[in-house]
């Protein structure tokens, strides 16, 4: 089933996925986080006509920034390198998806421990994150 436009919490197998609640002041993109300590961590998702995504968190649109190499960050500012996502059904689970850069078929990758930033990889398989879609 597709992704609809609204409110998720998203998953990397338990754990929430999101931005940390210890971030800098500044207005520096900010890591997302395969283990956020956030637990009221939620996704906006945007569906385009392209049928293409845009993800948002806190407000802040998701995409990658070359200072912190392949890491997935939320812009809060500025020049945006923002993303528009495939979002790929995963036959392991209901309500998983595997999360495709449409630019480079690059996938997200979540790091099987702790509170690391979700990466942006060239891999053969992405990591399946679980969408629960939020009643707000």
């Amino acid at each position: 089933m597709p992704l609809t436009k609204g409110y998720y919490k998203v998953y990397n197998g338990d754990y929430l996925v999101g931005r940390g609640l210890n971030e800098s002041d500044d207005k520096s993109p900010k890591p997302v986080l395969s283990n956020t300590d956030d637990q009221k961590a939620f996704w906006y998702v945007l569906v385009r006509d392209t049928g293409r995504y845009n993800f948002f968190i806190r407000g802040a649109p998701l995409g990658t920034d070359s200072s912190q190499g392949a890491g997935l960050v939320a812009y809060l500012q500025g020049e945006t390198n923002e993303i528009q996502f495939e979002v790929v059904p995963s036959s392991d689970a209901p309500n998983t998806y595997t999360l495709v850069d449409s630019r480079t078929g690059k996938v997200l990758v979540a790091p099987s421990r702790g509170a690391s930033q979700v990466q942006v990889l060239s891999e053969a398989e992405g990591t399946a994150f679980r969408f629960e879609f939020l009643r707000l």
